[in-house]
């Protein structure tokens, strides 16, 4: 089949968890013999608006880049991209598009690429659709917004960086909604990663009565580094405590710095982060902090994937603190098929795939994290007594398959 892939950014660009995705999905994909391309964003504006062709590991694709007129806002309505993206998809003559985001791109695509004759498939990644702020949580605040909150509450949320009277705020907030909504209507099938998400989105007021979300999971490749599991003896104390991912106010490592800086840890353990600083400030206060209280903490930075078993395998617990209603978080199948003791926070998807292995903590909350990490580091057996238990992570293969059949669905609906 020819498969068009739209996102907000790919490799070697940016490279998050949707960006990671995508890329596992395409190669997979053109492995087994699709014709795979790629139409995304840039990070960059560019005075001439450029859509600039790419290939990475063999993947094609085009950049989309906006004009410096062309910014987020509440609205970011920029009909000229979804041109791009339909020009993108009449050039492959795609069978099937499968859109992952909307972001620097435009909030009309789904119909844009429907009225030319494209079916669309929609994977939900995230909170954008409902919330200009991606994770759906007011600046300062630690819970996020229920799905069913108010416009004038989102309106008051924004005021202080989208300017404008609050009329025209609120006016854009409904149109955004009715964009979304019509939107989600549109499209073909609709996928989530995980139950939680998929909830969500169910309960949001504005979701069109009838459509389904389909929950398939993505779950990790066979073989390769990860295979094997973390092995050997994580030694200690001191032992590693340590986590993976964007180091950001967001995923909460100041909330594991806290837990581990009081007397009960002092001497027996070490916090490791890999991942990009996404937030200098907050990286150097993390630093601070643990400085302060004698914490012995290493920021390793970003690491290849295919490299980061080796790094965090030697982990005696991997701790995901997130803020954040995380939407899947790949982090917690890859902690899990290492066989690493695992500690989330009792929020969104993340919850969702524990094994015996693992444990959670009320969200946001240093203390009850540090309770939690008290019971598996100083606990009879340590740390050893959870290494290696049984998990069930979903494998990425079944999910292939499964997004395989979806697309043919699509391309046969579309040509009856």
């Amino acid at each position: 089949m020819r498969l068009l892939h739209v996102a907000h950014n790919f490799p070697p660009e940016f490279e998050g968890g949707t960006e990671r995705y995508l890329l596992r999905l395409s190669l997979s994909l053109a492995a087994r013999g699709h014709q795979v391309f790629v139409a995304c964003g840039s990070e960059e504006l560019s005075p001439g608006g450029e859509a600039v062709s790419f290939e990475y590991r063999g993947i094609p694709g085009v950049r989309l880049h906006r004009l410096p007129g062309e910014t987020y806002g509440i609205l970011p309505s920029h009909p000229r991209m979804a041109g791009l993206v339909l020009e993108a998809a009449r050039k492959l003559g795609a069978q099937v598009v499968h859109l992952h985001h909307w972001f620097h791109l435009d909030t009309s695509l789904v119909r844009t690429l429907r009225e030319a004759g494209f079916p669309v498939v929609v994977t939900f990644h995230d909170f954008y659709p409902l919330c200009p702020r991606f994770f759906r949580v007011r600046p300062g605040e630690e819970d996020p917004c229920p799905p069913d909150l108010g416009l004038e509450v989102c309106e008051s949320c924004l005021a202080p960086e989208a300017g404008g009277t609050r009329e025209e705020r609120l006016a854009l907030l409904e149109e955004r909604t009715r964009n979304f909504s019509r939107e989600i209507r549109a499209a073909g099938e609709l996928v989530a990663f995980s139950r939680a998400l998929a909830g969500f989105y169910r309960d949001w007021p504005y979701f069109p009565s009838g459509r389904e979300i389909r929950v398939l999971p993505p779950g990790l490749p066979g073989g390769g580094a990860w295979e094997g599991g973390a092995g050997g003896d994580p030694g200690g104390p001191p032992w590693k405590v340590g986590s993976w991912g964007g180091v950001c106010r967001a995923k909460g490592q100041d909330l594991l710095v806290e837990a581990l800086s009081g007397e009960t840890f002092a001497g027996l353990v070490e916090l490791h982060l890999w991942g990009p600083v996404l937030e200098p400030a907050f990286a150097e206060g993390l630093r601070r902090r643990a400085e302060s209280r004698g914490l012995p903490l290493f920021l390793h930075g970003s690491v290849p994937w295919e490299e980061l078993p080796r790094a965090v395998s030697s982990l005696a617990v991997a701790v995901f603190p997130s803020r954040c209603f995380e939407t899947y978080g790949l982090a917690v199948d890859e902690a899990l098929v290492l066989g690493l003791p695992l500690v989330v926070s009792a929020r969104g998807a993340l919850p969702e795939r524990l094994g015996p292995g693992g444990r959670t903590f009320r969200p946001g909350d240093p203390e009850d994290l540090a309770r939690v990490l008290e019971e598996i580091l100083l606990s009879p057996g340590g740390p050893r007594a959870l290494r290696g238990l049984p998990h069930g992570v979903p494998d990425f293969s079944r999910h292939l398959e499964e997004m395989e059949a979806l697309y043919r669905r699509e391309a046969a609906e579309d040509e009856a």
